[in-house]
């Protein structure tokens, strides 16, 4: 029931208080489903962090990654049995990997992503010491340099 006067229309304190209550009643109708809306869009946010970079569009640059240590024959042409640790660290520069539970092994890795993404190149080397002084090499080196180096090492 509205009462009306000359300049201004007032309502009933009741159908105030009705249509109060209405758009209360549709904001909580509408709270769960903005709730709902929320978290599927942080879902699918973090969902796409861990999505697979190996799509291939057209036109798209990606750079090549080199890590680690380069190491060539001419390097390890230079190790001898023997050799402090400060040499061959002088020689082949600072290991990638010092194992805190095997002093006496240095790691020396390299890894080169190509940009296509389709070759990656993979090499690591191990050097082990007994009292500071170079002992043996394994890893991914040639075939014919390995021989070598561990020849000269077992002759002196």
């Amino acid at each position: 029931m509205s009462l009306t006067t000359p300049h201004r229309t007032t309502q009933h304190p009741m159908a105030l208080r009705k249509r109060l209550g209405r758009a209360r009643s549709s904001a909580r109708a509408q709270t769960p489903r903005r709730i709902l809306i929320a978290t599927m869009l942080a879902m699918t946010l973090g969902a796409s962090g861990c999505s697979d970079n190996s799509i291939n569009l057209p036109g798209l640059y990606r750079q090549e990654i080199i890590q680690g240590n380069i190491i060539d024959r001419q390097m390890l042409g230079q190790l001898e049995f023997g050799m402090e640790k400060r040499k061959v660290r002088f020689i082949l520069g600072t290991p990638l990997l010092l194992d805190p539970f095997h002093e006496g092994r240095w790691d020396y890795i390299y890894v080169h992503h190509s940009g296509s993404g389709n070759d990656t190149i993979r090499q690591q080397i191990s050097l082990f010491f007994e009292d500071d002084k170079l002992q043996m090499i394994e890893g991914d080196i040639d075939p014919e340099v390995a021989e070598e180096i561990n020849r000269r090492i077992k002759q002196q």
